[in-house]
């Protein structure tokens, strides 16, 4: 079973079914046998008819030794299908009806729908619209209850209305058929509608659509090799190429139609597309006589094979409209009232009426089956309604029980807020005092430091210099020159002093201050020495609040240089600079001196280290250059020193 399921997968083409047969030739169970003998059956009867009845009759025969009740009904079935494809519409309705009666029995919803669907469509080809019509009702209304979809229900609405010259509806009903079908991805079962819908198109004057339409049908056709598909396309194609008055296109599709309609034993399909293959060499104005010879076959071939009133009214119009063009009036005319006749006949008021009956009811179905879904839908309100009271009744309860909850998780969340925000603010109180603490810790260490530093080396040495002053009381020329140091150390301690006062003072701790402050100590300490001073200063420096380190270090860097170019340089013209520019404080201090010699540099190495770390230490920069004098430019950033 497993390979016959898998051959089965495959579209019905030639090599599928030789497939099929293959698995037949060599199966031993009657399952397997019966399904094969059944796809066989099922798909030559759109290809292959007299082939078809014969393994449908096999099947059935198999089916019955068996006594399987659902092959059975495939076997009918099949049989019908393959009738259909021949024209004949009285053995279909027959095997079709046996398959509904075994639907019926096997109490298969989706089965009889299908069966019903195939009894109702033979009834309307045979021109019996009034039983079509019982039928379709009622597999409507089994569609409705089963949610089963069969395409057939929408396929002979639309066909109807297209005979009652309703084009807009006819196409309405395909699509929808169209759209039910798509659902499920049959692709093959819209086809059929597909070809109904370019029937509508093209009769309501939109040509372009309905080729572009058929065009595709034409290719799915070729994919699932549906031959008696495919030649119902041909003639619909022919058809829309005679109405763009393309005569040489539209005959050879005719002749590609009559080759199928042959090759599948349709005589009604047979005899209109020779009529139809005859009509465009009569419009194209062939060889007059191969003309007559192509209408003469195919008036024998009607005459004799065809008589079916449906295709007879299409045949007879066509060959009065062919021996018209061809100049034989009396021949025209002859069939001419042919048509008018049997078109009377078979479109008479009785007809009309019965189609008209279809509408009528079908729509008269449609509107009750509304009402009993409206009916269904107001008593599914009414109990939602009675629902959905008792549901606001629990939402409100619980919504007030969530309601009392949430406040009280609120209230709860908002005391440990306030208590974690105490904590917070109480922590950092205590993070702000020990930083005040540390500070006050730094800042006092480094007072020490710089009284160490600056004032205890001093005041020692002049301890230390007094204390030798003594031994040199009977040494007078030595004494005077000790008592000299000690005023010049005491000086240079004083100046210190001075400078320790100042920085720690914090109001001095500004930009401008600083500035002032640098020109006020060069100028103090040159005043006495013979050494000529400029200062270039700029006309405003703001008064920004820098911190004590960039304060110090800058004062402490320029105050070394200006030593350095006095004690070691032996300058006699000292530059000062000070700039302020884009947030950054510099200063350039240049004397015309001996300079610093590769040697002398690493004497005074640690000085100019000092110096330069000073800078670096604030985020500056630190640049010395020896050429005719030596110049030291220090530039520092202010916003990141700025209090």
């Amino acid at each position: 079973m497993l390979a016959v399921q898998v051959i089965f997968a495959h579209a019905a083409d030639k090599h599928f079914l030789d497939s099929v047969q293959a698995v037949l030739d060599t199966a031993r169970f009657a399952n397997t046998r019966l399904l094969c003998l059944y796809t066989l059956s099922f798909e030559n009867g759109m290809t292959n008819p007299r082939e078809a009845i014969e393994q449908g009759w096999q099947c059935m025969a198999l089916a019955n030794t068996q006594k399987d009740t659902a092959y059975i009904l495939n076997a009918y079935n099949a049989l019908g299908n393959a009738y259909e494809t021949l024209s004949d519409f009285d053995s279909a309705v027959y095997f079709h009806e046996k398959s509904y009666q075994l639907a019926v029995k096997l109490k298969s919803k989706s089965k009889m729908i299908a069966t019903l669907a195939n009894v109702a469509n033979c009834n309307k080809l045979q021109g019996n619209y009034q039983a079509a019509l019982e039928k379709y009702l009622l597999v409507y209304r089994m569609m409705e209850s089963a949610s089963v979809y069969n395409y057939r229900v929408h396929y002979t609405i639309a066909d109807l209305y297209l005979r009652l010259g309703d084009y807009q509806k006819a196409a309405e009903h395909s699509r929808f058929g169209i759209n039910k079908i798509e659902q499920g991805n049959d692709e093959a079962a819209t086809l059929s509608l597909y070809v109904t819908l370019s029937r509508a198109l093209l009769y309501s004057g939109k040509t372009d659509s309905a080729l572009v339409i058929i065009k595709n049908c034409l290719t799915k056709y070729k994919k699932y090799a549906d031959d008696a598909g495919l030649a119902t396309a041909l003639n619909v194609l022919g058809e829309i190429y005679l109405t763009k008055k393309m005569y040489a296109e539209a005959l050879l599709t005719f002749s590609e139609e009559l080759e199928m309609q042959n090759k599948l034993q349709n005589k009604n399909g047979t005899g209109l597309a020779q009529v139809n293959r005859a009509y465009c060499m009569a419009l194209l104005h062939q060889d007059k006589k191969k003309t007559e010879a192509a209408l003469g076959e195919a008036e024998q071939y009607v005459l004799h094979q065809i008589s079916n009133s449906e295709v007879l009214i299409e045949i007879y119009r066509k060959l009065s409209d062919t021996y018209a063009l061809m100049g034989n009036t009396d021949k025209a005319y002859q069939y001419a009232t042919r048509y008018t006749v049997l078109n009377d006949s078979v479109l008479n008021r009785d007809k009309f009426r019965q189609i008209m009956d279809l509408q009528t009811k079908f729509e008269s179905e449609k509107v009750n089956k509304l009402l009993r879904q409206q009916k269904s839908q107001l008593q599914l309100q009414a109990s939602d309604i009675q629902k959905r009271k008792m549901q606001i009744v629990y939402l409100s309860l619980a919504f007030v029980l969530m309601l009392l909850a949430g406040l009280y998780l609120y209230s709860r969340y908002r005391s440990k807020q306030k208590i974690k925000m105490l904590i917070a603010l109480q922590q950092q109180e205590k993070e702000k005092e020990q930083a005040i603490r540390e500070k006050e810790t730094q800042e006092r260490f480094r007072i020490s430091k710089d009284i160490h530093d600056e004032l205890g080396a001093g005041i020692s040495k002049i301890s230390m210099m007094a204390t030798y002053s003594r031994q040199q009381r009977n040494e007078p020329g030595k004494i005077e020159d000790t008592i000299d140091a000690i005023a010049k150390t005491s000086q240079e301690v004083a100046d210190n002093m001075h400078d320790l006062v100042w920085s720690l003072n914090p109001e001095n701790a500004t930009l401008d201050n600083l500035a002032a402050r640098i020109r006020e100590y060069a100028g103090d300490y040159l005043e006495e020495l013979p050494v000529e001073v400029s200062f270039v200063f700029p006309g405003e420096i703001p008064a920004i609040s820098i911190t004590k380190e960039f304060q110090r270090n800058v004062f402490l860097t320029c105050k070394e240089a200006i030593n350095n170019a006095v004690k070691h340089a032996s300058a006699k013209k000292i530059k000062i600079q000070v700039t302020y520019n884009n947030q950054t404080f510099g200063v350039e201090i240049a004397d015309d001196g001996k300079g610093i010699k590769e040697e002398n540099k690493r004497k005074s190495g640690n000085g100019l280290r000092n110096m330069q770390h000073r800078i670096e230490s604030i985020g500056g920069t630190f640049v010395l250059t020896s050429n005719n004098g030596v110049t030291i430019s220090i530039s520092v950033p202010v916003s990141g020193n700025a209090v």
